[in-house]
């Protein structure tokens, strides 16, 4: 498995995206496009390949000295192997080469277990986004 940043403009992007629809999207009835944010020229795209497929991604979004991470899927069938954590893991140590002080997330409720098993912390009460209940999760990177 190769892990590796790339950007809107690289030919690995249209399957980010697709995984991202797949998983985050239409499982959950929300509307096809809305996995696409605004800031996406300027966020980081990490993805995690296997034979040529996007097998899994996250998204950061840099805010000043720290900054969002979002957009994390990985393909059903690679669930439970480390693909997530080895993501989250990459993620953080290029933003912490790269100066930043921490990350936050919006997490939902289903994925807040794996977001505690990898130092972040539940910061406030829940709230909904996209019809359904999420948690803001924070970890300092310094």
């Amino acid at each position: 498995m190769e892990y590796r940043y790339i950007d809107t403009d690289d030919a690995l992007y249209a399957e980010e995206r697709r995984l991202r629809s797949e998983v985050l999207i239409l499982p959950f009835g929300i509307t096809p496009g809305a996995e696409v944010f605004p800031t996406e020229n300027t966020s980081y795209h990490l993805v995690a390949v296997e034979d040529g497929r996007v097998i899994g991604c996250a998204l950061f979004i840099p805010e000043g000295r720290g900054g969002r991470i979002c957009q994390m899927a990985v393909e059903p069938t690679y669930q439970g192997h480390g693909v997530g954590r080895e993501l989250v893991r990459r993620l953080e140590k290029r933003l912490k080469s790269e100066g930043f002080d921490g990350a936050y997330l919006h997490a939902r409720h289903y994925a807040v277990g794996f977001y505690e098993r990898m130092g972040y912390k539940r910061d406030g009460e829940p709230f909904e986004e996209v019809g359904m209940e999420h948690f803001v999760m924070r970890k300092a990177l310094s």
